[in-house]
């Protein structure tokens, strides 16, 4: 009858473990979903500096981060154009922070000579609307899992 007991108390000592293993896996996995289905994007700020023939743009995105989980960003790869037409497209290895909630992140690029014919064009134009295709690549603060997440974002300059 002993024996009988000692089977069955570590029986139930094992399945009280799986569960809380099951329980925190699930706790992550729903975290996880949160993080990667609710994550919002919001071009906040746009600027071009001029440097003789050629650009320097700085882009600031708002994050908005509905999870309870702090993230941490990756990577930022982006496509922009001017009025349609292309004028960069770059990946940067960028690691910031993103707790829950908003964060704004910054991140600057060059315009070499022949795209800033575009940007000139568009000037000229008497107005220059901006498109990036956004795409960061986000750490997941356990077993080092990625997700990337990604928007398009329009901004407008007279």
């Amino acid at each position: 009858m002993k024996k009988e007991n000692t089977i069955l108390l570590i029986l139930l000592f094992w399945a009280l473990l799986s569960g809380g293993f099951l329980y925190t896996t699930l706790v992550h996995y729903v975290q996880a979903a949160e993080a990667s289905h609710g994550m919002e994007y919001e071009l906040v700020d746009l600027q071009l500096k001029e440097k003789g023939d050629q650009g320097e743009l700085t882009v600031r995105v708002k994050c908005i981060n509905p999870s309870s989980i702090v993230l941490r960003t990756f990577q930022v790869r982006y496509l922009l154009y001017v009025n349609g037409r292309f004028i960069k497209s770059d990946a940067l290895y960028l690691t910031q922070t993103l707790p829950p909630g908003e964060t704004i992140i910054q991140f600057s690029g060059e315009i070499h000579r022949y795209p800033m014919e575009y940007v000139n064009e568009a000037r000229e134009y008497g107005k220059m609307i901006w498109m990036i295709e956004l795409e960061l690549v986000l750490e997941l603060p356990f077993r080092g899992l990625r997700l990337n997440t990604g928007a398009v974002e329009y901004w407008v300059m007279e």
